[in-house]
Formats: C-alpha cells, sequence, structure tokens
C-alpha cells in the first residue's frame, strides 16, 4: 500500500455518495408541486419540432418543441438536451460533438459490501499486474462496486472474475471475494465517451450535462458537472422568462441567455477534463511500468506522505470545482 488518506481531505466536508434513483424521485416530486410541470418517463423524443422547413443545420432555423414517440407533440419556448452523452437531441439539432481518442472501456461490477466498509468510507485504487481498477462502497445499502478498466478492444467473456479480483485486492479483501464469487453481479460495459460540442445551442434549444460535454469516468464528475450546469442555466433563464410579457420570452434574450450559459460553464469544463485526463494518464504509467510500481512499493514508507500530498492536492479541484456557482435566481 502506497499511502491512506481519510475523508474529509481537508476541506470543509467529505465526499457524499448520492444514489440516483432516490435523487431524481425527489426531484420529480418536487417538480410536481409546480402547476404547468407534467412528468412523461419512458417516452423517447422521436424528432424536434423547427420554426421552418429549413433543413435542421441552418443555424438560424429555431427549435419550437418535441415529436414524441408516442406521436404526441409538445411546442416550447425552450428545449433542454440533458440526455447524455448519446444525446438525441444534440444529434437532432446538428449539434456537433468533438471527442477525444478513446483509451479505456469500464467494467461495472456490485457484490455484497464486507462488514465494516461502508463506515470504513474507503475507496481503494489498485494498480497491480497490469491492472487498474477501484473499489468502493456505493450509495446503495451494503453494496460493494468495482470499476474494471478495459481497452476498448479487449474481450470480458471471462467467467471467474472472483479469482481474478482475488488475486489482485488488498490482503483484507481476499477472503471476502473468494466467499462472495457468487454474488458478483455480471458486469455491465460502459462504453466511454470523452468530448464537448464546440456550440452547446441553437436558437430555442440548449444542451446541458454529458449532452454538451461527456466526461472521462475518472472521479466520477459527469452528474456533478450536470448538476452545476443546471444551476448556471437557472440563474440565467429564470430572470428572462419572468420577464417575459405576457408569457413568451423575447428570442433575442432567450438566445443571448444561452450563450451566456456557454460562457460561464464552458471553462470549468475544460479545466476538469484536463486534470481528468492528467489524472489517466498518470494512472496508465504505473499500469504500464513495473519497475515503477515496484520503485513505489518498495520506497513506499518514504515516498508514500509525499505522494499522498501531492495527490490530495490534485484531488480538491475536482471535488468541489474549479469555479463558485450557487443558485441566485429565485
Amino acid at each position: 500500500r502506497l499511502f491512506r488518506a481519510n475523508e474529509p481531505l481537508g476541506s470543509a466536508r467529505p465526499c457524499t455518495l448520492v444514489s440516483q434513483p432516490p435523487l431524481l424521485e425527489a426531484l420529480v416530486q418536487a417538480a410536481q408541486r409546480q402547476p404547468n410541470f407534467e412528468w412523461i418517463p419512458g417516452t423517447a423524443v422521436k424528432d424536434l419540432l423547427w420554426q421552418s422547413d429549413r433543413a435542421a443545420s441552418q443555424t438560424d432555423n429555431r427549435v419550437t418543441g418535441v415529436h414524441l414517440a408516442d406521436d404526441r407533440t409538445i411546442t416550447a419556448d425552450l428545449v433542454i438536451g440533458a440526455d447524455g452523452r448519446a444525446s438525441a437531441i444534440r444529434q437532432k439539432a446538428g449539434l456537433t460533438l468533438e471527442t477525444e481518442p478513446k483509451s479505456i472501456d469500464v467494467l461495472w461490477f456490485k457484490l455484497p459490501a464486507p462488514p465494516g466498509y461502508a463506515a470504513d468510507n474507503r475507496f481503494c485504487t489498485v494498480v497491480k499486474q497490469g491492472r487498474v481498477f477501484s473499489l468502493f462502497h456505493g450509495a446503495e445499502e451494503g453494496k460493494m462496486h468495482l470499476a474494471w478498466a478495459i481497452s476498448p478492444d479487449e474481450p470480458t467473456e471471462q467467467k471467474d472474475w472472483a479469482t481474478t479480483f482475488a488475486a489482485l485486492v488488498p490482503p483484507e479483501l481476499v477472503e471476502h471475494f473468494h466467499s462472495a464469487k457468487d454474488s458478483i453481479s455480471s458486469p455491465m460495459r460502459l462504453s466511454v465517451l470523452i468530448g464537448r460540442c464546440p456550440r452547446w445551442h441553437r436558437p430555442g434549444l440548449l444542451l446541458l450535462g454529458d449532452a454538451a460535454h461527456p466526461m472521462s469516468p475518472v472521479r466520477a464528475q459527469g452528474i456533478n458537472m450536470a448538476l452545476r450546469d443546471a444551476i448556471a442555466a437557472a440563474n440565467h433563464l429564470i430572470p428572462v422568462f419572468k420577464t417575459a410579457n405576457p408569457s413568451t420570452p423575447d428570442p433575442t434574450a432567450l438566445d443571448r441567455a444561452l450563450a451566456y450559459i456557454q460562457a460561464e460553464r464552458e471553462p470549468e469544463i475544460i479545466q476538469a477534463q484536463t486534470l481528468q485526463a492528467h489524472e489517466a494518464s498518470r494512472g496508465e504509467l504505473l499500469r504500464r511500468f513495473g519497475l515503477l510500481r515496484q520503485g513505489l512499493s518498495t520506497f513506499s514508507p518514504i515516498l508514500g506522505p509525499v505522494v499522498k500530498q501531492i495527490w490530495t492536492q490534485q484531488q480538491r479541484p475536482l471535488r468541489e470545482g474549479l469555479t463558485t456557482v450557487r443558485l441566485n435566481a429565485d
């Protein structure tokens, strides 16, 4: 073991994992208290509605709503695409995504957590025998998560994952992986996509979160950045809609707000993706060069505290954000 760093890593609060389903449920419940909110789960957007019949690639053609898969149409002053890295809204709007070269995919496993693992609040990264993976207690009660990095073209037909993991995990977890071999879930393959849209918006439409800038899995920043996008969007959009007269916002003011949102959020996204790339490259160096791993292990009593201090300082920007984002709109 090279080093161990305890929460909260010098910040005012520890890293807290929040389960997505209950968070989304709470947000929907809060939104349902608004008189004009309608929740339509499980219904995809089939197409966008346009102001004119010109091709969707025309940058001045305004988006005026959506055509749903159940053939309903919904008109809107603004359509927000927050539908993830494979965003259908982005594609239908003709907004390009500039992607980074792909170096890894991730296999995601779940298994019962060992007793006391949640209370220990441990996030363990293992670099051993040419493999890199992470272990941590997820937001789901009693579940350990394992994120296993693989090359994009690597086959995943392996069956005896428990034996593979047991040969690599820290000694105190070896027996647990052997005993939990029948409880390890089949892996879910996450195809990693990293990139940014040069333009997040067009008249009547805005992309947020991974739809605009799919993030690396390093330090799990996709949701964090998406939430920060949403706060910035609210700060700019609510005043525009509040001043609408009688009920429709001025299109020029609305489109100007969309540009302001991208201008505010894009610098942090670029910095965060750069930090993620740097951390990923350090992990790749450790994975590829056994002599480097051996040297760090041999001299861990001396190097461990130094590496810990450097690593902790590098984590803070990703954990706490690179800019201040607060909800200002009432």
